[in-house]
């Protein structure tokens, strides 16, 4: 270690001329905010006062410069106040207001019914001093739930300046923004602000929309795997309206956002003004929201705070690496209550990934079915949503039976084949010709029809259940045909119907058909069959 040179004089670091430096109340990337108190007066001011890396780069001292001009020219109840800049080479900081409350990123962290409770009260204040600010030729550009504070007592204070624009009008409109680089919270960021186009009021109202669809929901309309994602998404995505994450919103309230929410500026209210008066005249929720508990209001960096609590999301959102692993294990060692942090973003982002997964599942279920026309949903919300499979018969409806016939139990076990079920009363081949008598089918079983009898089945002279013998027809056996019955009941077989078969094969042989006997002759022929409608 080096000796201290003989003129040195010890840094005192808890003094900034004549401030005594009290406790950080915030730390960003560039500056930090600290609480001190005048030495003589003994009155309390806020600090904000650049860090030694943020020193080097000329760019964030004229920020700070820009910022102290802004809140200069600015004096409303609303608007935190600057009283003065020091720059010099060892320091640069702005004196301002001290405003000892949480943001409204910290409330929501802590408890969203108690900032829900305090709507009104939020929308009403924060449109009277962004509306002030509009008329006084400047744009905050920055509206989000870290730059406005909110005390206990209800009051509402928009802070950070550093990168409000003078509002764009005539010529201005038409050239944009210029070719700078895009500043700003993504996650707030208008679309216009995105495509570097000229900002104006409306700017600042579509994040402001942001910040209540904040409040009503606990979560934000746009997420993106990645930055270009999440910018994608303010350009072109149409937000989910609240009341989906929470049924307590109404309707008219939903309207209100999407408009605040919409891609084109001239499509938004045009005045924080117009704002407020919309609001004025709806309800938010359908049934008042009552406070359960209320957070501490401390400066210090509690669960909630950031800029721990804004880095430890950041962290989680992307895949960790060995050097960001190391990191978070870092912060949990000094602060191990922001273990809750972690838990609850891990439990936040498990639940997103998996609303995400059903709802890929449910788009390839309906895009599976738009090809096949049809098919089982691989989910149970996809059956839930499938249309039922209509049914079609396999076999057409049987026709009414011919009139004087008695329906049997069917009989199972005869040894007949089972075969294609034809309607009752209909050839195989069709209709015949008119004129021509209809034959029954004489194959299988039919439902409702009794079995086709078999040789020797009965005995010689016994008639089976169902059948009617004409009178003086010989019994069954005595015909000289031993057990030949008719296939149906009270009907006999008519002459054969002489029908154009198949062309007969070379040298096949013609089938011969037994000779029926001179008793045979005599046998009635059977009545013709109605015709069949």
């Amino acid at each position: 270690m080096a000796d201290p040179k003989p003129n040195e004089q010890p840094e005192d670091k808890s003094k900034i001329d004549e401030y005594q430096l009290l406790s950080v109340i915030a730390t960003g990337k560039m500056s930090q905010v600290w609480e001190v108190v005048h030495e003589q007066s003994g009155q309390k001011f806020a600090m904000k006062l650049l860090l030694p890396e943020a020193m080097k780069e000329p760019d964030e001292i004229e920020l700070l410069k820009h910022e102290a001009k802004v809140a200069q020219s600015l004096d409303h109840p609303n608007l935190n106040r600057c009283h003065g800049i020091v720059s010099r080479k060892t320091e640069c900081y702005l004196l301002l207001d001290l405003f000892k409350t949480p943001n409204i990123k910290q409330w929501l962290h802590n408890n969203v019914k108690a900032v829900q409770a305090r709507l009104s009260r939020i929308v009403e204040q924060t449109c009277l001093g962004l509306g002030y600010m509009h008329d006084k030729g400047w744009v905050h550009k920055d509206i989000k739930p870290d730059n406005i504070l909110l005390s206990r007592s209800d009051e509402v204070r928009l802070i950070d300046f550093s990168l409000a624009v003078k509002k764009a009008s005539g010529l201005t409109k038409l050239l944009g923004a210029g070719k700078g680089p895009i500043r700003g919270t993504r996650t707030y960021l208008a679309p216009e602000t995105i495509k570097k186009e000229a900002s104006t009021p409306a700017t600042d109202i579509y994040s402001l929309g942001i910040v209540f669809y904040e409040i009503l929901t606990g979560t934000v309309p746009f997420k993106g795997e990645n930055p270009q994602d999440l910018l994608a998404k303010h350009i072109s995505a149409a937000p989910t309206p609240p009341s989906i994450y929470n049924k307590n919103v109404t309707p008219e309230m939903d309207a209100l956002i999407a408009k605040m929410l919409a891609k084109k500026p001239g499509d938004r209210p045009q005045t924080c003004q117009d704002v407020w008066m919309a609001f004025s005249k709806i309800q938010a929720f359908k049934e008042p929201v009552s406070e359960i508990e209320q957070p501490k209001e401390s400066t210090e960096n509690t669960v909630g705070d950031s800029p721990q609590h804004e880095e430890i999301i950041q962290l989680l959102q992307n895949r960790l690496s060995s050097k960001d692993d190391a990191k978070l294990q870092e912060l949990l060692r000094k602060k191990p209550e922001l273990a809750k942090v972690v838990q609850s973003e891990r439990a936040r982002k498990e639940a997103d990934k998996k609303k995400k997964e059903e709802e890929l599942r449910l788009r390839a279920d309906r895009e599976q079915q738009r090809k096949k026309g049809g098919g089982a949903p691989s989910s149970p919300a996809a059956a839930a949503a499938a249309p039922a499979p209509s049914v079609t018969p396999s076999q057409p409806p049987m026709m009414a039976p011919m009139p004087g016939y008695m329906p049997q139990p069917m009989q199972m076990g005869y040894g007949m084949p089972q075969q294609p079920m034809m309607p009752y009363g209909l050839p195989q081949h069709g209709m015949p010709p008119a004129g021509m008598p209809m034959q029954l089918p004489s194959y299988g079983m039919q439902p409702g029809l009794p079995p086709q009898l078999m040789p020797g089945m009965y005995p010689p002279g016994a008639i089976p259940p169902g059948y009617t013998m004409p009178p003086g027809m010989p019994l069954p056996g005595q015909s000289g045909i031993p057990g030949q019955f008719p296939q149906h009941p009270n009907q006999f077989q008519t002459p054969p119907v002489n029908r154009p078969g198949p062309a007969q094969r070379p040298g096949a042989r013609t089938p011969q058909r037994p000779t029926p006997s001179p008793q045979d002759a005599n046998l009635p022929i059977a009545t013709e069959l109605p015709n069949i409608e």
